[in-house]
């Protein structure tokens, strides 16, 4: 989910500063996609406070996020490799979770449900 997060903050600084895809600043802090637990937690947390800065919070996509890497705990027993996976998954797949949120605003869903 962090993957997905990141994700949307991408599509955010391509939005927001007029680049083009693979120039968003924000790139450079995904340490060439070679992860770890510490790392993903530091990124999920630059990543939040970046949406913040730029005043684009996802509230609901940030929320699980955040559930789930607290029920994930410490020490996790994936290797580097399954991590960067998994994360590089979410962030490929990540649109498919953004365009929901936007087409659940324009009929009028609760993002809380």
């Amino acid at each position: 989910m962090v993957g997905v997060l990141v994700n949307y903050l991408l599509y955010v600084q391509r939005e927001e500063r007029g680049v083009e895809w693979g120039e968003e600043p924000f790139r450079s802090k995904l340490y060439g996609l070679i992860l770890d637990e510490t790392k993903i937690k530091k990124i999920f947390e630059k990543a939040v406070g970046k949406l913040a800065e730029y005043r684009r919070s996802y509230p609901s996509l940030e929320k699980i996020t955040g559930k789930y890497l607290s029920e994930a705990g410490k020490e996790w027993k994936l290797s580097k490799d399954e991590i960067s996976y998994y994360f590089t998954l979410g962030l490929a797949l990540g649109s498919i979770f953004t365009v929901k949120e936007k087409k659940d605003k324009e009929k009028g869903g609760n993002e809380n449900e």
